[in-house]
């Protein structure tokens, strides 16, 4: 089996039981816990650290405050050998992902700390034509009862200071400060980027220059609104076609590889 084949499952936590509930709702499947104890507390460096970890290109990373089961996982290696470079399930919180398509696109980028970093990478994909795939669970799979030490609010200063999505207005969830649904508004969905890619460091290893078998921006018919990507585990909201969004660069600088 080649690299780009296998899967490691990978739980980050600080909370060795929180951690430990995780990995035993998705037995019999190996699962390896990361204490990141002492580690950057950003949910971006987080992440990366938990992607660079594993020994595969495969993986899929969870946090400490996902409930989900094993078939859940084999969901998401299943969508990983049709083709799909990123799985998110919960957003950050449960998804899988493919290392060459960092290598492609670039790491997640390290401005963003407290939340928009799935959003990112997103509208990264969709500037270099690459799919993916977003199904969100329903709320009961995410442990929303602990509280967050970020702030929440802080996102949407981030993402506008790297992009102009004004061609989408957002409806913010009062209860959570994440993004309830993002609605298309009328006339051309453009995306325009204004700042470049800041992002993290770590050494993902050699790319394997194979990003373009990964299945297309265009094949992204229908997907959940990016809202409930944001919301980590917001079930509902608007489903509308992703692939015609426009994606517009004006000289700014991305990282990776072009695929």
């Amino acid at each position: 089996m080649s690299r780009a084949d296998e899967c490691d499952i990978v739980c980050f936590s600080h909370r060795p039981s929180l951690g430990r509930e995780a990995i035993e709702s998705v037995a019999p499947h190996k699962v390896r816990l990361l204490d990141t104890s002492g580690m950057e507390s950003s949910t971006s460096a987080l992440v990366m650290a938990a992607i660079a970890s594993a020994p595969c290109d495969r993986v899929i990373v969870m946090r400490d405050k996902v409930r989900v089961t094993a078939a859940h996982i084999d969901e998401v290696v299943a969508k990983m050998k049709e083709g799909w470079a990123l799985v998110h399930r919960i957003a950050i919180g449960f998804f899988g992902i493919d290392k060459e398509l960092l290598r492609a696109v670039g790491n997640y980028d390290q401005r963003f700390g407290n939340g928009a970093e799935d959003a990112d990478l997103i509208f990264r994909c969709g500037e270099r034509g690459i799919g993916v795939y977003d199904r969100q669970l329903p709320d009961e799979h995410y442990r929303w009862d602990i509280p967050t030490s970020f702030d929440v609010h802080r996102q949407w200063v981030d993402l506008q200071s790297k992009w102009d999505y004004s061609d989408v207005s957002i409806c913010p969830d009062r209860g959570r400060g994440y993004a309830s649904e993002w609605r298309p508004a009328a006339g051309p969905k453009r995306v325009v980027r204004v700042d470049s890619d800041r992002p993290h460091l770590h050494d993902l290893g050699q790319a394997r220059g194979d990003a373009d078998r990964f299945r297309r921006w265009s094949e992204v018919d229908k997907i959940e609104s990016l809202g409930d990507v944001l919301a980590g585990a917001k079930n509902g909201g608007d489903v509308y076609d992703w692939s015609r969004f426009e994606f517009v660069n004006r000289g700014f600088c991305r990282a990776g590889y072009v695929p």
